[in-house]
């Protein structure tokens, strides 16, 4: 079965996961819309990613998936192709309530509700590079910029221009919290580089959180000698717009990580080597270094500093 280009007016895409998972979808939105310029183009989302995708000019319609879903999806007009980056029963579920012709799964997942399987990605390939081997299966153009984004507004940049504009120096975000506490590097040594960084370096360092990490960003702030700027999570789009104005950014993997390289700055990932997460890290190759270890708390101020260099 091939694609006929022609008939694709409406396109669907699925992704209901983590912030991080869906900001590395953004090349392929991107894509999609280059292949097809006059298409309407809907993406679901869950919630809490949700506004990752704001703004995305390439994003004609946005859905936050909730409980009532499908009804939702069953009342809008069809869609002549669907592409599905879960690879659940749900989501698959959905591809054929949007009543697309042109059906796509992944994870070689077999599904009588997909027409197209992307198969299972091989070892060492990068979810990056996975995702988008989907435009050759479809046929279509694959242009090569795989560069994650975020859009900001201009009145979300004046925002973040105003809260910061006391720092004079260069800023250097950190965010010690993540969702796995196991695999954080300590907020004692966080709190360790956020000293040299201000006494030896001069630099203005922002420490980030994000819902529910307060506990542990205060605990890196009572840990410090020198004064540090403690940001209070405010909603994700004040924080993406705050994160923005960092000149580098240093935090544990996560949705953090994958935020701060689609804003385009130099950033530090520190990471267990028992995370298999931060194997999407292989497809970042510049302003981006890491930090992986057998034993995250094992690893030294010294060894971040070192990564801070040029």
């Amino acid at each position: 079965m091939k694609i006929n280009k022609k008939e694709i007016k409406r396109i669907l895409i699925i992704r209901l996961a983590m912030i991080g998972d869906v900001v590395l979808t953004t090349p392929l939105v991107r894509n999609l819309r280059k292949n097809f310029p006059h298409a309407h183009l809907t993406y679901i989302v869950g919630k809490r990613a949700a506004p990752i995708l704001y703004n995305n000019p390439y994003i004609d319609e946005l859905i936050v998936s909730q409980k009532i879903i499908f009804s939702v999806l069953a009342k809008k007009e069809k869609y002549d192709l669907a592409i599905d980056l879960m690879g659940v029963d749900a989501t698959a579920q959905l591809c054929v309530i949007s009543g697309a012709k042109y059906r796509v799964g992944v994870y070689g997942r077999k599904s009588p509700y997909y027409n197209f399987v992307l198969k299972k990605a091989s070892q060492g390939v990068n979810v990056m590079d996975y995702f988008m081997g989907m435009f050759k299966k479809l046929d279509l153009n694959c242009f090569g910029n795989k560069q994650t984004e975020i859009f900001l507004t201009p009145q979300e940049k004046q925002f973040a221009d105003k809260k910061l504009m006391k720092c004079k120096n260069r800023i250097v975000g950190i965010q010690p919290a993540c969702t796995a506490p196991k695999e954080r590097w300590p907020e004692t040594k966080f709190a360790q580089l956020a000293d040299i960084l201000i006494e030896k370096y001069k630099l203005n360092v922002v420490i980030f959180q994000g819902p529910g990490e307060e506990k542990v960003a205060k605990g890196m702030i009572r840990q410090m000698k020198q004064k540090a700027i403690l940001l209070p999570f405010k909603g994700m789009r004040k924080y993406l717009a705050l994160l923005s104005k960092c000149d580098l950014f240093v935090a544990n993997e996560g949705g953090q990580i994958h935020m701060a390289m689609a804003l385009k700055f130099p950033t530090i990932g520190i990471s267990s080597l028992s995370n298999p997460n931060h194997k999407y890290w292989l497809y970042y190759k510049n302003n981006f270094k890491k930090i992986i270890s057998n034993d995250i708390r094992a690893v030294s101020v010294i060894q971040v500093l070192k990564a801070l260099s040029p």
